[in-house]
């Protein structure tokens, strides 16, 4: 099955939002775990927000941050919600009420929050949605089973479907019998066409039982391994990090999912137009093979993030003595920058010319790039600045592997002065 992913939610341990999370997904900045903030949702009435539960509150928190991001109307949305295990803490509660007396009285609310399709519930009053909507639980696969499911729906009747995946830690004595790590919850909206808000494209694929993708960082590979929610983290990882190539998700015993992720076909640009190598020639001062970058894949007012494979070619200018060397790659990064500058100023004009004047933390983390078989990430993100000068942040990826790094200071338009 092929979907397209355009819109990502996402709350849990140090990860508050997919746009506060990303960097550190991508490996671009640090992972710092911290408690997760789960707001109430302002999308209900005061009364319903009142008997919400956690639960409740990390489905329709991620949900909601992925049906905005889609710039999609939630009402018209299929829905699939997947939990391994749902509300812990009520049925913990109705369980110490049915012990503690013989004639128990149960809260109404306790009971109504207690089923396992309470958030699409929720969700349905909040949204006033009257869309198909599914509730799954398949154990530490939930994640996988959700997606599964919600990837037919978008395939079969060719709509968008929003996958929510949730999980909470359980009180005791039930965390001693089934041990969830931490709050995490993800939202994904999928659809069968590519859009203007696609982030990646998926072929999903049932394989024989073999090992899953792990995280790069220790204490995202422990969220991963210790919340079932969380093992979709190696898939936002990789949207994160704007890779291609296959990654392996854990479902039921005998059967594993494998994903091939690939960039939507058009780059991310406000008003939906591809941004190729022909229209970057037109907007930065390097021609023909001197152009360094063959696409955008994001920016904005902020930052940028370039694809680029002609670290490859043979007739790559910057090659000496038949190799490319890796510090080449700060090249790369100043036309990125210089790219960044021209469409954050409107691609007006014409294109200005920079002087790279100063660079500072440069990390080189291997000897060449013209060994490197896959496509390099270029990333430059503005620390500050005016209209004449500019400080960025800089780095090259190869997947989830940082190649070069450090900051720069521009000049522009310095032949005038």
């Amino acid at each position: 099955m092929r979907v397209y992913v355009d819109g990502i939610g996402l709350r849990g341990p140090g990860l508050d939002g997919w746009a506060g999370s990303s960097r550190a997904l991508s490996g671009a900045g640090p992972y710092v775990p911290a408690p997760a903030n789960l707001p109430a949702s302002p999308l209900l009435p005061a009364n319903e927000r009142r008997r919400m539960v956690p639960t409740v509150k990390l489905a329709l928190a991620v949900a909601a941050e992925a049906v905005e991001a889609a710039g999609r109307d939630a009402a018209t949305l299929a829905t699939v919600f997947t939990s391994s295990g749902g509300d812990g803490e009520t049925i913990h509660e109705i369980l110490n009420a049915l012990a503690a007396a013989e004639e128990p009285e149960l809260s109404p609310t306790r009971f109504h929050n207690s089923v396992h399709n309470a958030p699409a519930g929720y969700w349905s009053i909040a949204t006033r949605s009257q869309e198909p909507s599914t509730s799954l639980c398949c154990h530490d696969g939930s994640f996988a089973a959700g997606l599964i499911d919600a990837a037919a729906q978008a395939t079969a009747d060719d709509r968008a479907v929003v996958l929510v995946a949730y999980d909470l830690p359980y009180p005791e004595p039930l965390d001693s019998v089934r041990h969830v790590g931490a709050i995490f919850g993800t939202a994904l909206v999928l659809a069968r066409e590519e859009s203007a808000a696609s982030l990646a494209r998926l072929d999903i694929e049932l394989k024989p039982a073999g090992a899953a993708t792990p995280m790069a960082d220790a204490s995202l590979e422990a969220l991963r391994q210790g919340t079932p929610a969380a093992r979709s983290l190696p898939l936002l990882a990789a949207i994160a990090q704007s890779a291609s190539g296959t990654i392996s998700l854990d479902y039921v015993p005998g059967l594993g999912v494998d994903l091939s992720l690939a960039g939507p076909c058009r780059a991310s640009r406000p008003g939906g137009a591809a941004i190729e190598r022909d229209e970057i020639v037109r907007l930065i001062p390097h021609a023909g093979a001197m152009c360094l970058l063959d696409s955008v894949l994001q920016w904005d007012a902020a930052s940028i993030r370039c694809v680029t494979r002609r670290h490859r070619d043979q007739d790559n200018p910057l090659r000496s003595h038949g190799r490319l060397g890796a510090l080449t790659g700060v090249e790369f990064a100043a036309q990125a920058m210089a790219l960044h500058g021209r469409l954050a100023a409107g691609g007006a004009a014409t294109p200005r010319h920079g002087l790279l004047v100063s660079l500072r933390q440069v990390a080189c983390r291997r000897e060449r790039l013209d060994d490197i078989d896959r496509e390099i990430v270029v990333e430059a993100e503005r620390l500050a600045g005016g209209e004449s000068d500019a400080i960025y942040r800089f780095a090259l990826r190869a997947g989830d592997v940082e190649l070069l790094s450090g900051r720069a200071a521009v000049m522009l338009d310095a032949g005038a002065r």
